[in-house]
C-alpha cells in the first residue's frame, strides 16, 4: 500500500488547553488502519521545518475517508498545524507503524493512558467492539481533559486529574493497580509519558498478564531509515536497539528498557 499521500484538512476544533481535533480527509483512511499506527504530516509552508510531525490517529471514519487527531501546541511545528485553515492540503506519509493487537480470546481489556497519550486508545476500543473494555485516563486537570463523553460511551471510565478538579485526584496506575488485586484483565494497552511507562512496568511485573504500550518519540524519516526514534529492548536476556517508528510504537512493556 502506498503511503505517501496529499490530504486535506477538514476542520480545526479546541478541545482542550492547548489542544486541538483536527479531522483530516485522506484515502488511505479507507484502508486498514491499526489502532497504535500515526501519520506523519508535513509542516506546510514552513521549509525551515524540515521534520515531520508523528500524530497518533485518534479514530478512523472509512465511510468519510477521514481521520480524526489531536494535537496539542506545544512545538513550533505543532502550534503551526493547529492553526491551519480549513482546506490546506497537506503531505502525509501513514499509516505507518506497528499499533495494538488483541489476542482472538481477549473479553475484558484494561486502557491506561496519560494526557495526549489517551488519544490512540479510543480507536483501539472502537475497533473491538466485542470487548469490555476498562479506562483508566489521567489528565493535568479538568480543563486538560478532552473526550471524556465518548471514553464513557465506549468504556468503564476511571478518571484521574493531577490537581483533583475533575474525577480522583491522582494517577490512573494507582486505580489500575488496586484494581488488578481483585480484577483479572486479559491484556494492559497503553499509552502516555515515560514516568507512567516505568510505574506500569512495575506494577504489571507482578501479574501474568500481556502489557503494550505505546512509545512516544521523536522521529525524523518516520520510515525506518533515519534511526533517529531508536530505544532500547531486552529479549531473551539480550540487549537490542528498535526503530519506535517501524518496530514500533507498540511494544511490549516488559522487553523495553525504560
Amino acid at each position: 500500500m502506498t503511503k505517501h499521500e496529499q490530504g486535506m484538512l477538514l476542520y480545526t476544533e479546541k478541545v482542550a488547553i492547548d489542544t486541538y481535533e483536527l479531522v483530516i480527509e485522506a484515502s488511505n483512511a479507507k484502508k486498514n488502519v491499526v489502532p497504535g499506527q500515526f501519520i506523519h504530516i508535513q509542516v506546510p509552508k514552513r521549509p525551515d521545518l524540515l521534520m515531520r510531525r508523528p500524530i497518533s490517529i485518534n479514530t478512523v471514519d472509512k465511510s468519510e475517508s477521514t481521520y480524526k487527531l489531536i494535537i496539542q501546541a506545544y512545538g513550533e511545528g505543532t502550534k503551526v498545524l493547529c492553526s491551519l485553515p480549513p482546506n490546506t492540503i497537506l503531505d502525509i506519509v501513514g499509516p505507518v507503524g506497528r499499533g495494538f493487537f488483541l489476542h482472538k480470546d481477549a473479553k475484558k481489556v484494561a486502557v491506561v493512558g496519560g494526557g495526549l497519550g489517551v488519544a490512540p486508545l479510543r480507536y483501539l476500543i472502537e475497533k473491538y467492539p466485542e470487548i469490555h473494555f476498562s479506562s483508566f485516563l489521567g489528565f493535568r486537570s479538568k480543563k486538560h481533559a478532552y473526550q471524556l463523553p465518548i471514553f464513557k460511551s465506549i468504556s468503564d471510565l476511571y478518571l484521574h486529574t493531577d490537581d483533583g478538579s475533575a474525577g480522583k485526584k491522582g494517577f490512573a496506575t494507582d486505580t489500575l493497580e488496586n484494581m488488578l488485586k481483585t480484577e483479572h484483565f486479559d491484556a494492559v494497552c497503553a499509552c502516555g509519558p515515560t514516568p507512567m511507562f516505568r510505574t506500569l512496568q512495575s506494577i504489571m511485573g507482578k501479574y501474568d498478564i500481556p502489557c503494550y504500550i505505546s512509545m512516544e518519540e521523536r522521529m525524523g524519516c518516520g520510515i525506518g531509515g533515519c534511526k533517529t526514534c531508536v530505544c532500547k529492548t531486552v529479549e531473551d536476556g539480550v540487549e537490542d536497539y528498535k526503530k519506535v517508528c517501524q518496530d514500533g510504537p507498540v511494544f511490549d512493556i516488559g522487553k523495553v528498557v525504560l
